[in-house]
C-alpha cells in the first residue's frame, strides 16, 4: 500500500494527474495512496490532486525553472507542445523529451515531499502510544510476524485479542507491533486507549492510575480526541452523536485501534458490540488477561511464558542494561534456578534483576518462594489479585490443588480423582480458570491436560494462603 514510493509509479501518477487537471472529479486520484493526499480532507479529490501538483511545481521552479515552466504551460495553461517547441526553436520530439525529463524531476520533488509527510505522520501517530516500558523484546519475533499478517489482511477478523496472564508483555507486544507497522508505513491511522487501572514497576511497586474505569462513552471520547481533533463537537455530548462521528471516520478508511487491558472495562458486554459496529474496515487489537472464548468473531492470540532459553537471554540482556553486581557473571545453572521459581514471566524476571542490586540470587528466590517483601507481594497482587477475587469456593479448591498435579498428567479423570469432585463441577471450574488464564489447557483435540505457569505455582505455595 503506502510502502511503494517508486519514481516510475510517481511519474505515471503525475502524468495522469496533469492530464486530468481541468476535468471534474472522476474516479480515484492517482495520488490517493499518498499521505500528502490524505492531508486534504475538506476539499474534493480533484482539488487535492491539483493542489499537490501545484505545490510540487512551485518547489521545482526554484531549482529547475525551465522544466517547471514547460509543464505549467502545457498542462495548466493548455498550450500545445508543438507551439512551445516552435517558440524554443527545437523539434517536437525534443520538446516531449524535455517534458518527460521535467516530469522525472517533479517526481523527485514529490517523492521528497511525501517522505517528509510520512515521517511527520509517523511521529504524530507514535505520540498516541504510551511510553514503552521496554528497550528490547525477546522471544516475540514470531508473534509479531503472525499478528502483522492478521492485522494487515484486508478482510476479517476485525477483532483480535492478545490474551494471557499479567506480566507476560501483552501491552509491550501490542506496542512493538504498532511501532513496527508505523516504521514500515503499513498503517494509515491508529488509536490507542488504555483501560489499565494499575501499573507495576519492579522499582516503584504497585501504582494506581488516576483514570477511572473505562466505559463505552470514555472510549468514544478518547478516540474522537485522537482521530478527529479538529472536528466541531456537538453542543452537548451525546453518545449516539459521538458514535456517529466516530463510525463515519472509521468506515471511510482502515484504522487500527488498540484497547489495552480490556478486562478492566466497566461494562464489557456493552463495549464489545460497540467495537463490532465500529469495525470493518477498521480493526481492533485488544489486550486482555481473560479469554473471550464465548464471544463471536474474535481472533484469539494466546501469549505464553518465555522459554527457558529466552528467559536466560532476557536476564542477561536486562543485566547488561542495569549492570547489577554479580549477575553478569552468574552461571547458567544459577540463571536456570531463576527460571525454576519465576518461569518465563518478563515482569517477574525484571523484578529479580532489579533486586540483585541489593540481595543475592538465593535470597531473592527464597523471598519469591515464600512471598516475602513489599515488592514481591505487589507483584503477586498486580498479576493475581483481580482473578483470585473472581473465583468461587469450588473453583478456588480446584486451583489450589493444581500444584499437586505432575506436568502432563492433569487430565480431567486424574484431577477428578485427586480433588474428589464431581466431573461437571470440575469442568465448570477449569473453564473459568482457563478463561482467567490462571490455568493452561494443553495437548490435542482428543487428549488435553491442564497445567500452571511456574510463577503461578510459586504464588500458590504461599501468597494465596494469606489472601484466604
Amino acid at each position: 500500500m503506502e510502502r511503494d514510493l517508486g519514481l516510475e509509479q510517481l511519474q505515471q501518477g503525475i502524468y495522469a494527474a496533469f492530464k486530468s487537471w481541468h476535468k471534474a472529479d472522476e474516479g480515484e486520484s492517482p495520488f490517493a495512496n499518498l499521505v500528502l493526499f490524505r492531508q486534504h480532507q475538506n476539499i474534493t479529490p480533484r482539488e487535492a490532486t491539483n493542489k499537490i501538483l501545484f505545490q510540487a511545481l512551485e518547489v521545482l521552479g526554484g531549482t529547475h525553472s525551465q522544466e517547471a515552466t514547460l509543464l505549467s504551460r502545457h498542462f495548466l495553461d493548455g498550450e500545445k507542445v508543438r507551439a512551445i517547441a516552435y517558440e524554443k526553436n527545437i523539434g517536437e520530439a525534443t520538446a516531449y523529451r524535455w517534458q518527460n525529463e521535467a516530469i522525472a524531476q517533479l517526481a523527485l520533488v514529490l517523492q521528497a515531499q511525501e517522505r517528509e509527510a510520512r515521517a511527520h505522520r509517523r511521529s504524530a501517530l507514535a505520540k498516541r502510544l504510551e511510553r514503552p516500558t521496554y528497550t528490547q523484546l525477546i522471544g516475540v519475533d514470531n508473534h509479531l510476524e503472525a499478528l502483522l499478517a492478521v492485522l494487515l489482511a484486508p478482510g476479517p477478523p476485525w477483532l483480535i485479542a492478545i490474551e494471557g496472564l499479567g506480566g507476560l508483555g501483552k501491552t509491550s507486544l501490542a506496542d512493538a507491533l504498532i511501532r513496527r507497522a508505523l516504521e514500515q508505513d503499513l498503517l494509515a491511522e491508529i488509536g490507542w486507549v488504555s483501560a489499565r487501572q494499575y501499573d507495576f514497576s519492579p522499582g516503584r511497586g504497585l501504582t494506581p492510575r488516576p483514570e477511572p474505569a473505562l466505559t463505552v462513552e470514555q472510549l468514544v471520547e478518547k478516540l474522537i480526541e485522537q482521530l478527529l481533533p479538529d472536528t466541531p463537537r456537538p453542543d452537548s455530548f451525546s453518545i449516539q452523536k459521538a458514535l456517529t462521528l466516530l463510525e463515519t471516520r472509521l468506515k471511510q478508511q482502515p484504522h487500527l485501534i488498540v484497547v489495552d487491558n480490556l478486562e478492566t472495562v466497566l461494562d464489557l458486554q456493552a463495549l464489545l458490540p460497540t467495537l463490532r459496529d465500529l469495525s470493518n474496515p477498521t480493526k481492533f487489537l485488544l489486550t486482555t488477561r481473560e479469554k473471550l472464548a464465548y464471544e463471536p468473531g474474535i481472533f484469539h492470540f494466546p501469549l505464553s511464558s518465555l522459554s527457558e532459553a529466552d528467559t536466560l537471554r532476557l536476564i542477561r540482556y536486562e543485566a547488561s542494561l542495569s549492570n547489577p553486581p554479580y549477575l553478569q557473571a552468574a552461571s547458567e545453572a544459577e540463571l536456570k534456578a531463576v527460571y525454576q521459581v519465576v518461569g518465563g514471566n518478563p515482569l517477574a524476571l525484571r523484578l529479580v534483576v532489579g533486586q540483585t542490586h541489593f540481595f543475592t540470587l538465593p535470597t531473592i528466590l527464597a523471598d519469591l518462594s515464600a512471598a516475602r517483601g513489599k515488592q514481591v507481594e505487589g507483584l503477586f497482587t498486580f498479576i493475581y489479585r483481580r482473578a483470585w477475587e473472581q473465583l468461587d469456593e469450588m473453583t478456588r479448591r480446584v486451583f489450589l490443588a493444581m500444584p499437586l498435579v505432575a506436568d502432563g498428567q492433569g487430565n480431567l479423570e486424574h484431577l477428578a480423582d485427586l480433588i474428589e469432585i464431581d466431573s461437571a463441577e470440575l469442568r465448570d471450574a477449569l473453564a473459568w480458570l482457563v478463561t482467567l488464564n490462571l490455568v493452561d489447557r494443553r495437548g490435542e483435540a482428543h487428549d488435553s491436560y491442564y497445567t500452571l505457569h511456574q510463577l503461578t505455582t510459586t504464588f500458590l505455595h504461599e501468597q494465596v494462603l494469606r489472601w484466604q
